[in-house]
């Protein structure tokens, strides 16, 4: 045989096994003129979309004459979803689920009552979510832990509870932790009735029963409260799933109200389910069989990595970069300025918008838009100064402020020593002043 011949034959074949790799079935394997085996490119393609959507390894498919992609829920890449590899996420559907947020700073968020005269103490913590110590004494602390290398929402006693009864007047009780959502955030899988799974990490030293509700707020409480059995001293993933199937749905608002809400490992109170696991009328948040983990000085409650997620499995936590957690957190609470911490001022410089005998504005702008016209609260003194040096030392109340959802001007007297309009003036915040905006849920 020709070499020319050897060639064109080398050549047939190359072409045949490149026509087939291009045009086979999705069961067509390609030899190789070198004996190489490999997938035709239908193959490839019909084994992809099956690992796709293998449970998991959930994607959003592209309907049919749409366009636009929409959201991916959790393409895993070497062993990484997708939203972790891009950096930013949607798949979680709460902000500071990971709880490394704490813009109000402090080390420790203390709440006591007495029982005997039905005091409260309640209020958020870690950003985003809040508790509550209502009438039943004792006091807890709430920290910012950690647990293998993750941080947490840390609950310890100080004081056990002595009274959790409910006696027909008071309402006794421990909350636990309690997320709000914003109608807006879970109104898609509400009207489409879809399935939701809410998951965490929870740790500790006392083992029992533990509840956890999800709630309807608004005009009517509707609730679904389902418990866990936990051993202490093994930090477990828990998950429940809850069909969004409920006829509330109806009255649910497409806005950024309360909407709905998670409570985890909350004791005594009358909020008892009469049902566990289904959907029932009025406001529960605890399973009958609970434990009162708050029953001894030093016990604990810890959670962690606290997802809610779309569909019916809990897959791995939804990590999102700390600065684009902390812009969600400050649609709810910032601190516009502060000088609590360290002994150097702070200084804005700008015209005053408006004065009225001694009285002018001061107008500071938002880092990030809030939810709604927050309220503000502005701690210690402050001291304004105009380019001709220091005018006044003065006290500066939140009756002077006024807010949008894009900053606070605040009304700040100068002892009758008025400075025109025209003069550029500063503000300097003294040592442990602050300016505080919130629009919490």
């Amino acid at each position: 045989m020709s070499d020319f011949t050897t060639k064109a034959n080398d050549f047939i074949q190359d072409v045949t096994a490149l026509n087939t790799f291009v045009n086979g079935d999705t069961g067509t394997v390609v030899t190789l003129p070198n004996g190489q085996t490999v997938s035709s490119m239908r193959k490839l393609a019909n084994d992809t979309v099956n690992y796709l959507n293998a449970p998991g390894n959930h994607y959003t498919k592209l309907e049919a004459n749409d366009h636009t992609l929409n959201t991916i829920d959790a393409v895993k890449l070497n062993g990484k979803q997708y939203s972790q590899i891009v950096g930013v996420g949607s798949k979680n559907r709460i902000i500071n689920g990971d709880f490394n947020v704490n813009q109000r700073g402090q080390a420790s968020y203390v709440f006591a009552s007495d029982a005997a005269t039905n005091t409260f103490s309640g209020g958020y913590t870690l950003d985003r979510v809040k508790t509550a110590n209502s009438k039943a004494g004792g006091q807890f602390t709430v920290t910012q832990g950690e647990l293998n290398g993750h941080k947490t929402w840390k609950c310890t006693v100080d004081t056990p509870p002595t009274n959790l009864t409910w006696d027909g007047t008071a309402d006794r009780y421990w909350h636990g932790i309690l997320y709000f959502f914003e109608g807006q955030h879970l109104y898609d899988l509400a009207v489409n009735q879809e399935n939701v799974t809410i998951s965490f990490v929870f740790n500790s030293n006392v083992s029992g029963i533990y509840s956890t509700s999800f709630r309807l707020e608004g005009g009517t409480l509707d609730s679904y409260v389902s418990e866990f059995t936990y051993t202490a001293g093994s930090p477990q993933k828990v998950s429940v799933t809850i069909p969004l199937n409920h006829t509330w749905y109806k009255t649910l608002t497409n806005d950024n109200n309360r909407g709905f809400s998670v409570v985890i490992g909350f004791i005594g109170g009358n909020h008892k389910t009469p049902s566990l696991n289904q959907w029932v009328s009025g406001n529960y948040v605890c399973s009958p069989n609970y434990t009162n983990w708050g029953a001894a000085a030093g016990n604990f409650i810890e959670i962690a990595q606290l997802q809610l997620e779309k569909g019916t499995e809990a897959t791995d936590f939804e990590y999102v970069p700390y600065d684009i957690q902390l812009m969600r957190c400050m649609r709810y609470y910032e601190i516009v300025a502060s000088n609590q911490y360290n002994g150097t001022t702070i200084r804005w410089q700008g015209h005053p918008t408006s004065h009225s005998g001694s009285a002018r504005w001061l107008n500071l702008p938002f880092k990030y838009e809030k939810r709604t016209a927050p309220a503000i609260t502005v701690i210690g003194l402050g001291m304004l100064y105009s380019s001709s040096g220091n005018v006044a030392n003065t006290a500066i109340g939140s009756s002077g402020t006024f807010s949008d959802i894009g900053g606070v001007g605040i009304s700040v007297v100068d002892n009758g020593a008025v400075i025109p309009k025209t003069s550029v003036a500063h503000f300097d915040l003294k040592v442990g002043s602050a300016i505080i905006a919130s629009a919490e849920l």
